[in-house]
C-alpha cells in the first residue's frame, strides 16, 4: 500500500489530496477542540488525541516520502542558440543549425555532450548541451575549406538540390570522436528508493550506482530530422546527468501540430540535498505512530507511577474518623480558581478532622484532578502532600478560607493537595494526573507531523527552481 499512496501523492491524484486535507482539518479540529478551563482534560479526550496524532504521523511519514522526491519539470530555453529563430515561411527539417559530430566534453569540471552551432552573431562555435554556452577557451571556427576525408562542420539545407556550406573543424577543438548513446541513469515505475520524479516520462530517477562520480544519459540521434522522427512531441535527443545531489537535463522536442519553430529546446534542474536531509527526519514520525499504543501501556501503569510520584513527594496518609465531602465550586463562580496541572478547589462540606487539623465547613481545599470536578465526592482515605514551604503562618493563605486550626496549637497552616486513597478514586486520580502530561505530548507530535513534511515541501519546492 505504501508505493500506491506514494505514488498517487507524488503524482497529485485528487482523491489522496483530498484526503490527506480532511485528515488534517479533522485532526485539526480534535487538537483545538476546547475544554472546560481549569479542569485536567479526561482520559477519552487524551487518547482521541493520541490516536489523532498518530493518524497524523501516519500520514505524515507517506507525505514526507512523496514531498521529498522533487519534480523534474521542464521550461523553454528559448534563448539557446540552439533554438532556431521564428519564421513564417516553411518550417525547417531539422532543429540543428550547423551539421557536425556530437562530442563528449568536459565543461566546469563535469561532463556534457557539445554540439556544433551558429552563436547569435553568426559564429561557429561548440555549444555545450547541458551548458547552453559556447565552451571556454576554444574561437570560433574559421572560414577555411575542409579537406577532402577530413572532418567539417556544415550549414543545415532544407532543399536537398542546395549545396551546404562546410568548413574545417578547427585542430584546437576537442577530437569529433562522436559520442555514443550512454543509459547510466535508472530509471522505475516504483516510489520506492527514488531520487526525483520526471513529469514528462512520469518515471522515477533512483540514485546513481556511484554516488561520487558524475552519471550521465544520452538517448537520441542529433542529426535526426523531423521526417525522422513519427512520433510528434516526443523528444528527438535527451542528455540527463545527476553530479554532487544536482541534476540537470535538456531535451530537444519536435512540436506537433507545426508550429513557428517547429522545435523546443527544454531544460530541468533539481537539487536532492535539502529534501535527502529533512528526509533523514521522517524517523521522528514513528514516535507519533507509536504514540496510541504506549499511550495506552501508560494508562496501565498510571496508578504506579502516581503512587511513586507521592512518595517521593512525603505525602502523608490520613485514615478519617468520618469521611471527608467535598462539593465543586460553581463554574466561572468568585471562588473557582484554576490550578496548575488540573488542580483546582473544593469546599469541605461538613467540619472534619484531619488528626492535626481542623477543616470547617466551607473551608476550601486545593484537590487532585479528576476528583470532585463536576460533582459532590466522599472519601474516608486520603493522601495529603505537605503545603509548599512558607505557607505555614497566620497570615492570610492565598486559597480563600483555607487557612485550618490546629486544634491544640491554635496556629493557621495551609492544607496540602489532597488525593483519595480508595482504590477506584486513586486510579481515576491517577489518570488525571497522567492526562494532563501526555496532552501537550499529543499536541507536540501532532504538530511535529505536520511541521516535517511542510518542511520538506518547502525545501523541495526550493530546490527545483
Amino acid at each position: 500500500m505504501r508505493p500506491w499512496v506514494v505514488d498517487a501523492l507524488v503524482r497529485g491524484h485528487f482523491v489522496a489530496w483530498f484526503l490527506v486535507a480532511v485528515l488534517w482539518t479533522l485532526v485539526t479540529a480534535i487538537l483545538l477542540f476546547p475544554r472546560r478551563e481549569g479542569r485536567a482534560p479526561s482520559t477519552l479526550r487524551v487518547l482521541v488525541q493520541l490516536t489523532a496524532g498518530a493518524a497524523v504521523s501516519l500520514a505524515g511519514l507517506l507525505l514526507g516520502d512523496a514531498l521529498s522526491i522533487p519534480h523534474v519539470r521542464w521550461r523553454i530555453d528559448a534563448d539557446s542558440p540552439l533554438s532556431p529563430p521564428p519564421s513564417s515561411f516553411e518550417a525547417p527539417a531539422s532543429w540543428r543549425t550547423l551539421q557536425g559530430p556530437a562530442i563528449r566534453v568536459t565543461v566546469d569540471g563535469q561532463p556534457d555532450i557539445a554540439l556544433p552551432a551558429l552563436d547569435g552573431r553568426g559564429r561557429w562555435i561548440l555549444l555545450g548541451l547541458l551548458s547552453g554556452r559556447a565552451l571556454d577557451g576554444l574561437i570560433a571556427a574559421p572560414d577555411l575549406p575542409p579537406e577532402d576525408g577530413q572532418p567539417r562542420l556544415c550549414t543545415v539545407v532544407d532543399d536537398a538540390s542546395a549545396r551546404p556550406t562546410c568548413r574545417a573543424w578547427p585542430p584546437s577543438w576537442p577530437e569529433p570522436t562522436p559520442a555514443s548513446e550512454l543509459r547510466d541513469l535508472r530509471w522505475s515505475r516504483s516510489p520506492l528508493g527514488a531520487i526525483a520524479f520526471d513529469d514528462g516520462t512520469a518515471r522515477y530517477l533512483l540514485p546513481p550506482r556511484t554516488p561520487d562520480l558524475a552519471t550521465l544519459e544520452f538517448i537520441g540521434d542529433p542529426t535526426a530530422s523531423a521526417a525522422q522522427n513519427p512520433h510528434a512531441n516526443t523528444p528527438l535527443v535527451q542528455l540527463r546527468r545527476i553530479s554532487h545531489e544536482h541534476f540537470a537535463a535538456v531535451r530537444v522536442v519536435q512540436l506537433y501540430p507545426p508550429a513557428s519553430p517547429p522545435f523546443q529546446i527544454q531544460r530541468a534542474a533539481a537539487a536532492f540535498t535539502a529534501p535527502t536531509r529533512l528526509h533523514a527526519l521522517l524517523p521522528v514520525l514513528f514516535l507519533g505512530v507509536l504514540a496510541l499504543p504506549l499511550g495506552g501501556l501508560a494508562y496501565l501503569l498510571a496508578p504506579v507511577w502516581f503512587a511513586r510520584h507521592l512518595r517521593r513527594r512525603r505525602a502523608l496518609r490520613r485514615e478519617l474518623d468520618t469521611p471527608l465531602t467535598l462539593d465543586p465550586l460553581l463554574p466561572g463562580g468568585p471562588a473557582d480558581v484554576a490550578l496548575d496541572h488540573g488542580i483546582h478547589l473544593c469546599a469541605v462540606r461538613d467540619d472534619a478532622d484531619l488528626g492535626d487539623a481542623l477543616l470547617p465547613r466551607g473551608a476550601l481545599v486545593p484537590v487532585a484532578p479528576g476528583v470532585a470536578d463536576d460533582e459532590p465526592f466522599t472519601a474516608r482515605s486520603w493522601y495529603e502532600l505537605p503545603a509548599p514551604r512558607g505557607s505555614a503562618s497566620t497570615e492570610t493563605p492565598p486559597y480563600p478560607d483555607s487557612a485550618v486550626r490546629h486544634e491544640e496549637r491554635g496556629a493557621l497552616r495551609r492544607v496540602g493537595l489532597l488525593v483519595p486513597a480508595d482504590p477506584p478514586a486513586f486510579r481515576r486520580a491517577a489518570r488525571a494526573w497522567l492526562s494532563v502530561r501526555l496532552s501537550p505530548v499529543a499536541m507536540l507530535l501532532a504538530g511535529l507531523s505536520t511541521a516535517v513534511p511542510a518542511a520538506i515541501a518547502v525545501a523541495s519546492l526550493l530546490a527545483q527552481r
